[in-house]
């Protein structure tokens, strides 16, 4: 669900969000750091300082940076950080990630760079500490939405999924880069066997690791046309034809399919956070969504559209 970019973080019904009470204190209520910061126990245990106490001026000070970039995406992105919720992204998770984020904002380096750059640098830099950090999607929800599904264009195919034999053929026939496979599979489509050519071994991942799914739905594409169509793809990522790779739902759940958060979201200027209470993703347009991390190709069933 797309917040508006105009303001930085926005209340609901549950009241104000960690980082609406961050920036209550660098405008007003600096007394609760100034008399001494509060602890409060961890989950472990263990006293850790708020998210409030730690970020405050930090906020502060990439918020700034934001507007004089005009950088609504920036701006909305810390937002979303203020509102996740996810159990994996804790006050000191996000707190770690902002005072990286402000070290990447004061490096000269850095000079020019929008906000929303410097926060894909930074989730970039350490993917481990960062990506796949949300709940993970109930099996009642997979076997709800039904089976899950991703496409793939050829280019994409032919760097990362053709197994070595196929890879020497088609270099004997002259095709050496992806555009060329795209292109003749283009004009022939009978030059690629996705029952033979494709290594099961290769690893369907994205970036940062993050591979994205969605439903299949009742699809009824039976050509690329009719997909891309479907779908709303770029046709331009899908010369010459597509592969769409599904898992069944009880698959997706032995893979990990979690609920997208934002920083797995952080690449992308388009995604949108869901609902807090919903258990999977949701896109700006209302499609669920889940991540996952790298999966064999082995582990889906393959459909080839040209």
């Amino acid at each position: 669900m797309r917040t508006s970019s105009s303001r930085l973080f926005l209340n609901d019904r549950r009241g104000f969000t960690g980082a609406e009470k961050a920036l209550l204190v660098v405008f007003g209520l600096a007394l609760v750091v100034i008399a001494g910061v509060p602890v409060r126990q961890g989950s472990s245990g263990s006293k850790v300082i708020g998210f409030e106490q730690r970020s405050a001026a930090g906020l502060a000070r990439l918020s700034q940076q934001a507007r004089g970039l005009k950088d609504a995406v920036g701006e909305q992105k810390l937002g979303f950080l203020g509102r996740e919720s996810a159990q994996g992204i804790g006050d000191n998770l996000k707190a770690d990630f902002l005072e990286g984020l402000n070290r990447r904002a004061a490096d000269p380096a850095n000079a020019g760079k929008s906000l929303h750059q410097l926060i894909q640098d930074e989730v970039a830099a350490n993917p481990g500490k960062y990506a796949l950090k949300g709940d993970l999607v109930p099996l009642a929800e997979l076997q709800k939405q039904g089976p899950f599904s991703r496409v793939l264009g050829l280019e994409s195919v032919f760097k990362f999924h053709l197994t070595d034999a196929a890879k020497a053929r088609f270099t004997e026939q002259g095709i050496t880069t992806a555009e060329a496979f795209a292109e003749a599979v283009r004009k022939d489509p009978k030059i690629f066997d996705v029952s033979t050519q494709l290594n099961k071994d290769s690893l369907i991942s994205g970036k940062n690791g993050v591979a994205w799914w969605s439903p299949r739905g009742q699809s009824k594409a039976g050509t690329l046309p009719e997909l891309v169509d479907e779908l709303a793809l770029n046709p331009a990522y899908y010369k010459g034809g597509a592969v769409r790779i599904t898992v069944d739902p009880e698959a997706a759940g032995r893979l990990g399919f979690r609920k997208p958060t934002t920083f797995d979201g952080a690449p992308f200027a388009e995604w949108a956070e869901a609902p807090p209470r919903s258990p999977i993703g949701q896109t700006a347009g209302g499609t669920p969504e889940a991540v996952a991390p790298s999966i064999r190709l082995g582990d889906s069933t393959v459909e080839v559209f040209y």
